[in-house]
């Protein structure tokens, strides 16, 4: 069976070990997971008992009661890294979960969210990551989680300037991370950062998958066309047909072909398929709800990206749409009462002189028509003028 490692970065204060202990029970208790999958938790094979340094949590993934996947969560220890100790098993995990504790975000002074940031995790963060990098040749994929959602749901705006800032080597186009915000409340948003690290890891496998048997397809499509072609120019031929090496050609081509559906049919039904379809579908679930907020990397899934950015500019713009709004508003009531003057200047002079008034309203009648287009204004005056003449 094979395995998969995922590293758990933060200090003390981000409640990450707490996280980690409480995944068993969150994996086998959150409704639409558990309807497709399992997750057995052993300690068998324990990182800690066997004299590491490391504390690791172990699962065993299990897809409609197949086991799949021994995945192992590993809660990566501050001190080591501060130290240097060497490990063996320090940067071999495939990627990492990052836990900030969202207090950090509870101030409104920008700078001093900066100032904790750098001095409770960036150190950890960044070192970890530039020797990961070094040891492995490429970054891994990141996952930033922001817990107590129901404290700065108010102060989002202050988490992705500041997290873009501290771990700038992180928050590009070149790496793939994410930033979330989670209720510590709800089970499906404490388990969504879990959930992407194995829906990369089966995409991964999948788009390998994928491209061996497309490999495989390319070389059996060349071979088939030859055949094709030798066949083709055997059966133009009037005389001197080899019909042996024709016969044995098409029964090639058949069988080729068999092949190839076979190989097609791989493509579009296989487990790995399966299981990454899977997992993506209770990830865009969780994701649809209200369980958790979106901050940053989302765009992969077809979710914009909510970056600080895209914030401010949609605040800017929810600022000019009032605006506008406003002086929608005032510019309708000002016609208004434009058009009530004129009433009853029109009914006034209506009233004094029926010529004056029909000279008046022909011109307006004409003038809105020109204007406006419309014929209903102009026929309104000239039933007053008929009437105001019969009376």
């Amino acid at each position: 069976m094979e395995s998969y490692r995922i590293g758990v970065l933060g200090p003390k204060s981000s409640n990450k070990s707490e996280y980690v202990e409480d995944l068993a029970s969150c994996l086998n208790y959150s409704g639409s997971f558990s309807d497709v999958f399992e997750c057995e938790r052993f300690d068998s094979i324990n990182e800690k008992k066997m004299g590491s340094e490391i504390d690791s949590s172990e699962f065993i993934l299990v897809h409609f009661y197949d086991e799949i996947l021994i995945f192992s969560v590993c809660d990566l220890s501050n001190e080591i890294i501060k130290n240097r100790v060497e490990s063996t098993q320090l940067y071999n995990v495939q990627n990492i979960i990052v836990y900030i504790d969202g207090e950090v975000f509870c101030v409104d002074d920008h700078n001093e969210i900066q100032k904790k940031l750098k001095r409770e995790y960036a150190r950890i963060v960044n070192q970890y990551l530039s020797e990961y990098v070094e040891k492995n040749g490429y970054n891994p994929l990141t996952i930033f989680v922001i817990d107590k959602a129901d404290l700065i749901e108010e102060r989002m705006d202050n988490i992705y300037p500041a997290l873009s800032n501290i771990f700038s080597n992180i928050f590009n186009d070149d790496i793939c991370s994410f930033t979330i915000l989670v209720d510590r409340f709800h089970t499906d948003a404490k388990l969504l950062p879990y959930i992407i690290s194995l829906y990369f890891y089966y995409n991964d496998r999948y788009e390998i998958y994928k491209k061996e048997l497309e490999k495989q397809l390319e070389e059996l499509n060349n071979r088939k066309n030859e055949k094709d072609q030798y066949i083709a120019e055997q059966e133009k031929r009037l005389i001197f047909k080899n019909y042996i090496k024709l016969r044995e050609s098409k029964n090639e081509v058949t069988s080729l072909s068999i092949e190839i559906e076979k190989l097609n049919d791989r493509k579009k039904n296989n487990e790995l398929m399966d299981i990454r379809n899977d997992l993506y579908e209770y990830m865009i679930d969780i994701m649809n709800g209200n369980r958790t907020s979106l901050i940053h990397g989302f765009q992969v899934f077809g979710y914009k990206d909510a970056k600080w950015e895209d914030k401010l500019k949609e605040k800017q713009e929810h600022q000019i749409n009032e605006r506008q709004e406003s002086a929608s508003k005032h510019s309708i009531y000002m016609l208004l009462v434009f058009y009530l003057i004129i009433a009853a200047i029109l009914g006034l002079i209506c009233y004094l002189s029926p010529i004056i008034f029909a000279v008046a309203a022909i011109l307006l009648s004409i003038y809105w028509y020109r204007v406006k287009e419309n014929i209903i204004l102009p026929i309104i005056m000239a039933v007053i003028v008929v009437l105001r003449f019969v009376i």
